[in-house]
C-alpha cells in the first residue's frame, strides 16, 4: 500500500498553528459581516445572517453581496467607502486563502548525495507542487487579522451612531 504523505505534515506544529489562524479568521471575517450588516439593516439581526450567510454563496461572492447591501445603506459615502476598502483587501486575499486552505500540503524529499532531505510542498488542482512557506501563510493570516480590525473598529463607530439612537427611540 502507497500512504500518502499529506499526514506528515502534522509533524510541523507552526504549520498547523498557521493554518487554524488563516482558518479562524476568515470565519470572523463571516461573523463581522454579519455584525456589520446587523447595523446597516437597522438591527435586523436576521435579515443580516441571511444576506450574509444564506442568500450569498462562498467566497468572494460573499462579499460582493455585502458590497450590494453597503452601497444601497443609508450609511455617509466615507463609511460606505471605508467599509468597501475593506471588503476590496480581503477579495484580494480570497485566492491565496483558497490556496492555503485548499491545497494540500505534503512532504516532498529529495537526495542529495547521500543526504535526503525533506521540504513541504502544496500541490495545485492541476497537480503541479509549489513549495510552502510558513513565512507566506503567516503574512497571509496577518493581513486578514488586519481587516478584521478595521471591520472592529467600523462596526463600533457605526454601532455607536446608528444603533445607540434605534436602541433610545424604542
Amino acid at each position: 500500500m502507497i500512504s500518502s504523505n499529506l499526514w506528515h505534515t502534522e509533524n510541523h506544529p507552526e504549520l498547523l498553528q498557521e493554518l487554524g489562524r488563516v482558518t479562524i479568521r476568515w470565519a470572523e471575517v463571516d461573523l463581522m459581516l454579519v455584525d456589520l450588516a446587523f447595523v446597516i439593516l437597522n438591527g435586523n439581526l436576521e435579515a443580516a445572517r441571511q444576506h450574509v450567510f444564506q442568500t450569498a454563496g462562498a467566497g468572494t461572492e460573499r462579499l460582493r453581496r455585502f458590497d450590494r447591501i453597503v452601497g444601497s445603506s443609508e450609511l455617509s459615502t466615507d463609511e460606505r467607502r471605508a467599509i468597501m476598502a475593506v471588503t476590496e483587501r480581503l477579495r484580494s486575499l480570497y485566492s491565496t486563502r483558497n490556496d492555503i486552505v485548499h491545497s494540500p500540503i505534503v512532504m516532498a524529499y529529495s537526495v542529495e548525495g547521500r543526504r535526503i532531505s525533506s521540504r513541504l510542498t502544496k500541490i495545485s488542482r492541476e497537480g503541479k507542487q509549489r513549495d510552502v512557506s510558513l513565512t507566506t501563510i503567516r503574512k497571509h493570516a496577518e493581513d486578514v487579522g488586519r481587516c478584521i480590525g478595521k471591520m472592529e473598529e467600523l462596526a463600533t463607530e457605526l454601532v455607536e451612531k446608528y444603533l445607540q439612537d434605534h436602541d433610545s427611540d424604542g
